[in-house]
């Protein structure tokens, strides 16, 4: 027998893309502050006389910059399918005005394996239009040939690794000077695209979890249960219970792990939930919705997500009237 297809449900999508923006960010912050560093790094190279050493530093610098360039994009491209969801989940073929990001969000996701959410988002994209869309996005060019380029691993041009090591050398005041010709190649990365709008803040760093000689915990085996992760009433704390657990599925009977609980509204309302280590494997996650609606509930161990999620919770105004709870009075 066959099974139905499962319908496309525009409200979980739009949440997850927001879980995917905010990791989007992360990483393209990341990058940035990474990419200065190794700027640096081959200024002092320069400046020592090395290089052939700073030319190869200088390559994989590109390739970053390359990556940082298509976060942007895609920050961008989760905006557009956001604001145009709806439309989507009432049509069935994919809009004109929204098929680069959609395209582009299908192409890239798998060249970005840490951007689980993106992956999800695909997923639901996919069985939304077709395990041949992909095909027709290539097919109709709708998928923007910088994306294409700056995830391929073709080599950057000598004359944009000798632009980039001539601006770093200026940059850092080192006395340097190329043979080559030091025009900017037109495959430049552009890293000043807008970034993603004030509702979708970036995330603090987290902490990295203690060091553990044995058995360290595995995201992949925890365990999430409650009722928190459900359903919660507007004002109350909602919790549920995150039960850690080893590689080879042993649960874990000390605590010291660091769990981080990230909601996100239907409305772009964020919380950070808090997260009480019980001393005994288990951690007690909780949160204050401060409006009805859908919750979308994504859970890290540091920094890997624990899978599942994200979990969807609906919250409502109020408690449901107890028949038992009622009383009636009155002349009558």
């Amino acid at each position: 027998m066959l099974k139905s297809k499962k319908p496309f449900n525009a409200q979980k999508l739009v949440m997850i893309l927001k879980l995917a923006s905010n990791r989007l960010v992360i990483h393209r912050n990341k990058d940035v502050e990474l990419s200065n560093v190794h700027k640096k790094e081959i200024a002092e190279l320069l400046e020592q006389g090395k290089d052939d050493q700073a030319r190869v530093r200088t390559i994989s610098l590109i390739t970053e910059d390359y990556q940082t360039e298509v976060l942007n994009m895609l920050l961008l491209y989760c905006e557009t399918v956001m604001s145009r969801a709806k439309v989507m989940e009432s049509q069935k073929s994919c809009p004109l005005d929204v098929k680069e990001a959609v395209c582009g969000i299908i192409y890239s996701a798998p060249y970005l394996e840490k951007q689980v959410e993106l992956l999800k988002a695909r997923k639901m994209l996919l069985d939304k239009y077709g395990k041949k869309f992909p095909e027709e996005c290539v097919e109709c060019n709708c998928v923007n040939p910088k994306i294409t380029h700056r995830l391929s691993n073709n080599s950057p041009e000598d004359n944009l690794v000798n632009y980039y090591l001539n601006t770093i050398a200026k940059k850092h005041n080192v006395n340097w000077e190329s043979n080559l010709p030091d025009t900017q190649s037109r495959d430049a990365p552009e890293l000043l695209l807008p970034s993603v709008p004030d509702l979708i803040p970036t995330l603090p760093e987290l902490p990295s979890p203690p060091k553990q000689l044995e058995h360290p915990t595995d995201a992949s085996k925890c365990q999430v249960y409650g009722s928190g992760l459900k359903t919660g009433i507007v004002g109350e704390h909602c919790s549920f219970i995150i039960q850690a657990a080893d590689s080879l599925g042993n649960l874990k009977t000390t605590g010291g792990d660091t769990f981080n609980v990230l909601i996100q509204g239907q409305y772009g309302d964020q919380i950070y939930g808090t997260v009480t280590d019980n001393h005994n494997g288990s951690y007690t996650a909780s949160y204050i919705p401060p409006r009805d609606g859908g919750f979308a509930i994504a859970i890290y161990l540091d920094r890997t997500p624990v899978p599942g999620g994200p979990w969807v919770a609906n919250i409502s105004s109020s408690i449901f009237t107890d028949a038992s709870k009622c009383e009636a009075f009155g002349p009558g």
